[in-house]
């Protein structure tokens, strides 16, 4: 089957170093205007230019992606669909019920459609209400919206596969229908030698648009974030440098032997076998202070691991 040789219209992309060079983007060349219209008065022609009462707009790939979403067109189809099956896309605009949204629209070209109520708090007002941060790890905006990340000191200066590697709060919002605020603490930890990364999430700031200040609310969330990151990168620091004695060992084994009931599994998640086992709860009985092979944080990364697996198994029962 043919398909459709749309020229789609450039998307804004770019990283930036710091919050302030993030703000005069946000403030300049990213502004787009919104026009808040029925669906009913927009027209999709051959070549993908979208028309709205005598206005002609060129829509980037994603801004088509929305407009398809809103049609309720699977974006895989809408995207391939062939010049001669256009019309399939232009009856179902007619025949949609009355519905307003929000096209979003820079430069003569769609970015975005959103719905006219959409809750999100402008993107400079929320980097105006952010505190002075000068760990900026990443600092993202596209048509899709932006994202901020911060990082506390590495915990590991030469890591090993597992180790943690970033403490940090990432942030994530958007005006284009790409989600509400929300921020997030992480870990990075290494899952290869290569570089690879993996994130794990530790908590969890909401947008809430129902109180009387959302901004302000959902900043203070994300301040408090911010402090149990520098808290949690002190604290795996810490835990990264020691190992289990005996007794701590002995102590920690018994806990996660009534829960997963067997031996085996309670060496595996801890990382011993089960000479080293029998070895460690040997001298916990005589001499607890005695130091194991077994680091600290990697058997309590390992533990909230599967503790996590099993929550999610629960939950889906």
């Amino acid at each position: 089957m043919a398909t459709t040789n749309a020229e789609w219209a450039p998307e804004y992309d770019a990283s930036f170093g710091t919050i302030d060079e993030l703000k005069r983007a946000v403030r300049g060349e990213y502004l787009f205007e919104t026009l808040t219209c029925d669906l009913r008065d927009i027209s999709i022609t051959e070549d993908y230019r979208i028309h709205k009462n005598g206005s002609s707009f060129v829509p980037t790939k994603y801004g088509m992606t929305r407009l398809l979403q809103t049609l309720r067109i699977p974006a895989e189809f809408g995207l391939r669909i062939p010049s001669d099956l256009l019309a399939v896309v232009e009856s179902r605009l007619r025949e949609v019920e009355s519905k307003g949204v929000t096209l979003c629209v820079r430069d003569g070209n769609l970015i975005s459609v959103t719905k006219p109520t959409q809750s999100s708090p402008p993107l400079d007002h929320l980097l105006d209400n952010l505190v002075t941060l000068d760990r900026v790890a990443l600092a993202h905006l596209s048509d899709r919206g932006m994202r901020v990340a911060t990082t506390s000191a590495s915990v590991k200066a030469e890591p090993n596969v597992g180790d943690v590697v970033e403490v940090g709060v990432v942030l994530n919002a958007s005006n284009t229908g790409g989600g509400l605020p929300n921020a997030r603490l992480m870990t990075f930890q290494l899952v290869c030698s290569n570089g690879a990364v993996a994130g794990r999430d530790w908590g969890e700031a909401k947008w809430q648009q129902f109180v009387p200040n959302p901004v302000e609310e959902f900043m203070t969330k994300v301040r408090a974030l911010m402090e149990r990151s520098d808290s949690l990168a002190r604290n795996i620091t810490y835990l990264s440098e020691v190992n289990l004695d005996a007794k701590m060992f002995y102590s920690t084994w018994s806990k996660v032997i009534s829960v997963v009931k067997k031996g085996e599994y309670a060496d595996d998640i801890l990382k011993v076998t089960g000479d080293e086992r029998k070895l460690y709860i040997a001298q916990a009985r005589t001499d607890g202070s005695v130091q194991t092979e077994v680091n600290a944080f990697k058997a309590f990364d390992s533990i909230t691991r599967i503790a996590q697996a099993l929550l999610m198994q629960n939950v889906e029962k």
